[in-house]
């Protein structure tokens, strides 16, 4: 059968039906005409109705079921199969066109290749979106060929091109940083826009902060931002109700609305988010937005507090010990705080700490209190390493006491900066030092406490470690004394200048 190619009128000699690829590179189909149904089809149904016949012949019963086959269910089954003879099905893909038999002429080339639909549908030189997506993944990550951000940018940009929404942000990422491409905020901005159309949430958001930060030749706008934001969110992703209540919840942008961030936190916090759950509870917990509720404070904090969240472990605790929104226990206090302390929060190991040296929903016990003050103290936590340093000293361990001291004197706490003062006076484990101990006794004084205060006066009034200065001594006496230090009065009486 002589047919010719639809795009470049190539002719070909074939012997079946089916589809071909032709030397051009179009692919069409070879359909059989309605007309020229082999009549073998037919013969093919009437032998099966004589094979029956003959395989029941023999008996009366066997001639009467014959008859019965042959006049009462080969002709209905005839008619139901007639259809499927006469009209087979057509087959098209790919919208191509169909082709029927062409006039002869000479062939001028071979039999072309036989495609399958598969091989038709995934051809490797058309590839689709995700897999050229995926290809630009591959190099951006170096995952199973060099890392090439170049080649990555390529592949997502054909991606993108074929309406592909994480390629378009992909590319849109690349613009925005300068990665595998120049930098470009307003190309990233357009690669945004094309899959924040399509209802990309993701893109939705990405394009929402865009307008609400601005960038390099691009204004911000927090009209613009308002509405991709909430178009992201109102797809019910957590993460992007979150944000747009962070978004609601700052002056920097120009749109604060506190209403607004509660009721988009409140969305998040109903959907399980922990951390919205958490911010809920504070504003409850503060009267922040909303008529303080220590009940609401306590029902959202516990919400997060079940997830593992631990700063709220640590504020449900503090609920339990003051009896805030809930029945006061300092056993469920002690409860929460041991489960934020195992998890590494250092603000639960120093109110552990605290429960275990002052016998607190606990029997006292120093070696533990000492055990969960130096879990946070070794973490930094200036206020856990003058615990341990108080720790060391009632066991009489002057030499570990001053080193913890030190840790948090250096840090700024001004009770431990007092502490190493007075160690300077006195020369305990470390050489005495008035010079030194003014230093510290200074520092502390500058932050408001009181015996330092009233120290530094001293120094100053006999000239210890400095140039004496009365009138220095005098005004160190008086800030002591505003705070009811007794000693600094007594002094100030003395100079009469109280």
């Amino acid at each position: 059968m002589l047919v010719a190619c639809p795009k470049c009128g190539t002719q070909y000699e074939v012997e079946e039906f089916g589809r071909y690829e032709c030397t051009c590179g179009c692919v069409f189909d070879v359909e059989m005409p309605q007309e020229e149904i082999p009549a073998i089809l037919l013969q093919e149904h009437r032998s099966s109705r004589r094979k029956i016949a003959w395989l029941v012949g023999g008996s009366l019963f066997g001639v009467i079921a014959i008859v019965c086959i042959l006049f009462l269910v080969i002709p209905k089954q005839e008619s139901k199969q007639q259809p499927v003879v006469t009209h087979p099905p057509k087959v098209t893909m790919m919208n191509t066109p169909s082709v029927t038999t062409a006039p002869q002429q000479h062939v001028t080339k071979d039999i072309p290749k036989r495609r399958s639909p598969r091989e038709t549908k995934h051809t490797p030189s058309v590839p689709d979106a995700q897999s050229l997506y995926l290809q630009g993944k591959k190099y951006a990550d170096g995952n199973g060929v060099p890392k090439d951000l170049k080649q990555a940018v390529e592949y997502y940009r054909k991606a993108a091109e074929r309406g592909h929404a994480e390629a378009q942000v992909a590319l849109g990422k690349c613009y925005g940083v300068g990665k595998g491409v120049e930098k470009d905020f307003k190309q990233a901005v357009y690669w945004y826009r094309k899959a924040a159309e399509q209802g990309y949430d993701e893109a939705q958001n990405t394009l929402g902060w865009c307008y609400a930060i601005g960038g390099e030749g691009f204004e911000a706008d927090p009209k613009q931002a308002v509405y991709w934001l909430r178009k992201a969110a109102e797809q019910g992703n957590v993460k992007m109700q979150t944000e747009l209540a962070y978004f609601y919840d700052v002056d920097d942008f120009g749109e604060k609305d506190i209403k607004q961030s509660i009721y988009w936190r409140r969305r998040a916090a109903e959907q399980g988010d922990a951390s919205s759950q958490l911010g809920l509870a504070w504003r409850y917990y503060k009267g922040n937005g909303v008529e303080k509720d220590f009940k609401q404070a306590v029902y959202w904090f516990r919400k997060a507090a079940e997830q593992g969240e631990t700063i709220a472990q640590v504020q449900l605790g503090k609920c339990y010990l003051g009896g805030e929104g809930v029945k006061k226990d300092p056993k469920q206090a002690v409860s929460w705080w041991c489960k934020a302390a195992k998890r590494g929060s250092a603000g639960a190991q120093i109110h552990l700490g605290m429960c275990y040296e002052y016998s607190i929903g606990v029997t006292k016990d120093m070696e533990q209190a000492a055990y969960w003050y130096r879990k946070a103290a070794e973490q930094g936590y200036d206020e856990a390493q003058c615990d341990l340093g108080r720790c060391y000293a009632a066991k009489k361990d002057f030499k570990q006491a001053v080193y913890w001291f030190r840790k948090a004197a250096e840090q700024g706490n001004a009770n431990a900066q007092y502490v190493i003062a007075t160690c300077y006076v006195c020369g305990k484990e470390v050489s005495q030092d008035y010079s030194q101990a003014v230093h510290w006794f200074y520092k502390s004084a500058k932050q408001g406490n009181a015996d330092a205060q009233y120290s530094l006066g001293v120094h100053y009034f006999n000239g210890f470690g400095i140039k004496r200065d009365t009138e220095e001594a005098v005004r160190w006496f008086r800030k002591a004394a505003s705070q009811g230090h007794l000693k600094a009065r007594q002094e100030l009486r003395k100079l009469g200048e109280y």
